[in-house]
């Protein structure tokens, strides 16, 4: 387990200024350094790279690459050096064609329409021809046509009724008119196939250039943005005449593989210096197990800790899931929200770390229904399960919650402690972290001296807390001593595990009672309660999810992590290290 961010070296690299794609092409595969720029005056700066080429490749390449995925079955490995540009001319054809369908199929669609009608050819184009549609429920409207002698053909197809007629009067009843063509082409449909049939040639056109260009082109890809990224890089390097400096951030355990690499490619016509790196704002990697590096997801939330801050990941790992099912505690909403959880981790795989949490919320939640006895609502009691019923047992549930509070903001307190000590800032350690551990105690030795009727507890508990008050004042003066209480209030908050648990439990009790007594008023009565008590539940287990999520994570993002996290780190991203493209 790591409670720090992995450690970084600053490396300067010194090599002759015609080696430096060579080398710029190492440091890609390998995937070590993020660079800065050293901004200083008295070097060179490379002047930008015309990338048009490039990128205007690359785009084409990555399009065609979306276009044909949906294509693709079988490499055939037969690439051919017009690939990207057959792909955009038939794909262009394709679009072309489909519009062409479109059209062509309404215009067959509205000439049955008018066949049905026994519109004529010749009587396209006569002004008195009307012809439209109207609901089919306001068919009766056309009786009126019948009353003023006017002869009319119709016929009803879906929710509409079509009809024609030739007059010269505005006809009494608003109707939609139809679409018609300048001509009858009895040709149409035959033109419609050919069209189709054209769509289906271009479909396997773009199928065979998939299945023999894809992968080449994903290489091609591959390549394209190696030099892309290599060419972007180049502005960020200081030069003289004859020398480039590349310099940057790496690994230190890594540093003596990149040595290795430049000598095997270099041999000795490089100089490189290593530092190990102690600003604040060197880009942090986080080093863990999966299990663990999957609550790296919360503190991007939040934001990541700085080189020089304890990395509260572990921490996270070990009280989000507690504090989650300490909230949930119920063995079949834990089970029913686990599985969907692992569906959804199986369809949803970009948000996997993510669900990874959600599992491990769940299964907790499991553990605390089996301790409380809690079975969707049902409290069930033995020997190993329902040691603590919490409908009853609320006042121990506050003290359980409370301590929690204790723990929790005391390790981070601690953590604080140790963070502010590690960079050297003793009197903030002492002052800020040290001094509310102190006033806990205080407090802890004056209130039992009291209720133990004990002068010298009392006396040695006044003394301790005045020395505490001294100590937060040093380091904050009035405006401190002020902010006491709150710290007394974040600890108080902890009470939420309880009353938000707590309310969870009522709920599933109210939907109980009141589906059972719906299933004993009858057949209806048992349909009710069929669908309230799956509904409700549905809904509470929904709701006890979000908010054990909510409250969990505020209880470390607002009453913890306050206590000895500032974050605002930027997270390592070395040259080489591709982007996965957002599709």
């Amino acid at each position: 387990m790591a409670f720090s961010p992995v450690s970084m070296s600053k490396v300067n690299l010194f090599i002759q200024a015609d080696k430096t794609k060579e080398i710029l092409n190492v440091l890609y595969d390998l995937k070590l350094v993020q660079f800065f720029d050293l901004k200083k005056d008295e070097f060179e700066k490379f002047e930008h790279n015309d990338l048009n080429d490039i990128s205007h490749e690359l785009l084409q390449t990555r399009s065609s690459i979306r276009l044909l995925k949906d294509y693709f079955k079988v490499n055939t490995n037969k690439h051919v050096d017009t690939a990207i540009e057959d792909i955009l001319k038939t794909k262009t054809k394709l679009d072309d064609l489909s519009k062409k369908e479109i059209a062509q199929s309404h215009e067959v669609k509205q000439t049955k329409i008018l066949t049905q009608l026994k519109v004529k050819s010749s009587d396209i184009g006569n002004e008195d021809l009307k012809i439209g549609f109207l609901p089919l429920n306001k068919k009766s409207k056309l009786n009126t046509l019948v009353k003023s002698g006017i002869k009319f053909n119709s016929f009803s197809t879906g929710n509409r009724v079509y009809f024609v007629c030739k007059t010269k009067k505005k006809l009494s009843f608003e109707f939609k008119e139809l679409y018609i063509p300048k001509s009858l082409d009895e040709n149409l449909s035959s033109k419609l196939e050919k069209t189709r049939n054209s769509i289906k040639k271009a479909n396997l056109d773009l199928r065979n250039l998939a299945n023999n260009n894809l992968e080449h082109l994903r290489s091609r890809e591959h390549q394209l943005t190696k030099e892309l990224e290599i060419l972007e890089s180049r502005p960020a390097f200081a030069k003289t005449q004859n020398i480039v400096i590349i310099s940057g951030h790496m690994p230190t355990n890594k540093t003596r593989k990149l040595r290795v690499e430049l000598v095997r490619v270099l041999s000795d016509k490089f100089e490189l210096s290593i530092e190990k790196a102690t600003d604040e704002n060197t880009p942090i990697q986080l080093n863990h197990g999966q299990s663990v590096g999957n609550f790296v997801e919360l503190l991007k939330m939040y934001s990541l800790p700085k080189y020089n801050e304890i990395d509260p990941t572990f921490f996270m790992f070990l009280t989000f899931p507690l504090f989650f099912g300490f909230i949930l505690g119920d063995v079949i909403y834990g089970l029913i929200s686990l599985l969907i959880f692992t569906i959804m981790k199986a369809k949803m795989p970009k948000i996997k770390s993510f669900l990874s949490i959600l599992q491990f919320s769940a299964a907790s939640s499991i553990f605390f229904g089996i301790l409380f006895g809690e079975f969707m609502g049902y409290e069930i009691h033995g020997a190993f399960y329902g040691l603590m019923a919490r409908s009853q047992e609320a006042e121990a549930l506050l003290g359980i919650a409370v301590v929690f509070g204790l723990l929790h903001i005391n390790l981070g307190l601690i953590l604080g402690f140790v963070n502010e000590l590690t960079n050297g800032h003793t009197k903030k350690a002492i002052c800020d972290k040290l001094s509310y551990i102190v006033m806990q105690v205080g407090v802890g030795l004056l209130g039992y001296g009291i209720y133990m009727s004990s002068n010298l507890l009392t006396i040695i508990g006044a003394v301790v807390l005045f020395l505490a008050a001294a100590l937060i004042y040093m380091g904050h003066g009035f405006i401190g001593i002020m902010e006491i209480p709150s710290f007394f209030t974040n600890i108080l908050s902890y009470a939420r595990l309880m009353a938000v648990g707590l309310s969870s439990v009522v709920i599933a009790m109210l939907i109980n009672d009141y589906s059972a007594t719906f299933f004993a008023a009858g057949p209806l009565g048992v349909v009710g309660a069929i669908i309230l008590f799956s509904f409700g539940h549905a809904f509470n287990i929904g709701l006890g999810n979000f908010e054990g999520f909510v409250h969990t994570l505020r209880l470390h993002y607002v009453e913890q992590m306050t206590k000895f996290y500032s974050g605002g780190g930027e997270e390592f991203v070395p040259f080489g290290k591709r982007k996965l493209e957002q599709e």
